[in-house]
């Protein structure tokens, strides 16, 4: 009764193994055949294999019972046929999963790119001048990837551009907006463009303003808003689009009639602008655009090297400065120009030392910090007083171009 439980046991266990067996060798066959790229092919290696080993397998079985020294060849004959068509059908499988276990080392592995829209069709149609061919392609690879930027803002400038519909494009630009996924970045680069269009296409600086305040709007605070300030402040009126685009024409002035006859002053033929009225068109452009950072800066040189008040430079230069968002090089120049206006103008060694020190407190570390630094270097240890040189020249006869020379 020992023996025929246990002989059960032993028949349960080796079933349970065979199932295992078959159970791994088949989940191993379906997880090849999914990866496989030519899953039919392998299927066939797979029955040729099979059906070499199970043919082979019973002349094994009988030339192992059997001693005759030409059925023990006859096997070894037929063994070494089996491994050659088990060698012609695997040895490019091996091969090619050798090659690729090397190739993962500099590739990545066997990871399939992620899918992304592809408007390479559209591009083509529309330099084919089939603009709205281009915009239903566009459509359909956007029905697949609902939120991708590049393809929105391929609709709106295929809007814009070719079909001169600024309002279909803003609402593309507006779908953007209203998408938390893209960064600030492509947000202002969104609403600038739009802008651009609405200056290029539409001839609509009110527009174009428009959309530059809701870049303020809608990110405040930030280097974008800054930019859409300086936009802002140079935005050109209706009639210069117009002339600007206008075939250009030179006006030639009637000259005098009795040029040569009179002295004629430089003033009467180009027009200068003095240092006080540049100075106050520079103010009353600050006025309305606080944020003019060119006009400020401007301003500054006005103040520096025109009227000689440095100290009303360092005031402009030191708003500048203190202006947020500006990019460390700008503000670097800035105090660059501070520490020239006071060591060229003043002849204050200490004070242009102070503003390039400032460079390296605000960036440590930087180039912009070292280049401030080899500058700190090069400073005079003394000042240098200039004093204008007073050149003595002789005295010489008047009108001696007009005399005439007698001959020798």
């Amino acid at each position: 009764m020992e023996s025929t439980s246990l002989s059960w046991y032993e028949l349960a266990g080796k079933l349970a193994s065979v199932i295992v067996v078959i159970t791994l060798f088949g989940w191993l066959l379906w997880r090849a055949l999914r990866q496989s790229p030519e899953p039919a092919r392998l299927l066939s290696r797979w029955i040729i294999t099979v059906v070499a080993v199970i043919g082979f397998l019973p002349i094994f079985s009988v030339s192992k019972g059997h001693g005759h020294p030409v059925v023990f060849a006859f096997s070894i004959i037929c063994g070494l046929l089996c491994g050659l068509v088990l060698a012609l059908v695997w040895t490019p499988v091996i091969v090619d999963m050798v090659g690729n276990w090397f190739g993962r080392l500099y590739t990545g592995g066997m990871v399939e790119p992620e899918p992304e829209p592809v408007y390479s069709s559209a591009l083509s149609k529309r330099l084919n001048g089939q603009p709205r061919e281009a915009l239903q392609l566009i459509q359909a690879e956007l029905a697949k990837f609902p939120g991708d930027y590049a393809g929105k803002m391929l609709m709106a400038e295929i809007h814009a551009k070719d079909l001169a519909d600024l309002q279909a494009a803003e609402s593309w630009v507006m779908t953007i907006l209203r998408e938390p996924q893209h960064p600030p970045a492509a947000r202002a680069f969104a609403l600038f463009s739009l802008a651009d269009w609405y200056l290029s296409v539409g001839k609509s600086p009110e527009e174009a303003r428009r959309i530059f305040e809701m870049v303020e709007q809608v990110l405040p605070a930030s280097e974008y808003a800054l930019q859409a300030a300086q936009r802002l402040a140079h935005l050109q009126t209706p009639e210069m689009l117009l002339q600007r685009e206008a075939p250009r024409t030179i006006k030639v002035p009637e000259g005098r009639r009795d040029l040569g006859l009179r002295p004629i002053k430089p003033e009467e033929i180009i027009k200068y602008k003095s240092p006080e009225e540049e100075a106050e068109e520079l103010v009353r452009q600050l006025e309305q655009h606080p944020l003019d950072l060119e006009a400020r800066e401007r301003l500054a040189q006005v103040y520096a090297t025109e009227l000689g008040r440095v100290d009303l430079a360092v005031e402009q230069l030191e708003q500048l400065v203190n202006c947020p968002q500006v990019p460390p090089k700008q503000v670097a120049h800035w105090l660059q120009m501070m520490a020239d206006f006071h060591l060229r103008l003043n002849h204050d060694t200490a004070a242009a030392e102070a503003a390039l020190r400032r460079i390296i407190d605000l960036y440590p570390g930087t180039a912009l910090a070292a280049q401030a630094g080899e500058n700190i270097m090069r400073l005079p240890t003394q000042p240098a007083h200039h004093e204008p040189a007073n050149i003595r020249l002789g005295q010489y006869e008047q009108y001696l171009g007009l005399k005439k020379r007698k001959p020798q």
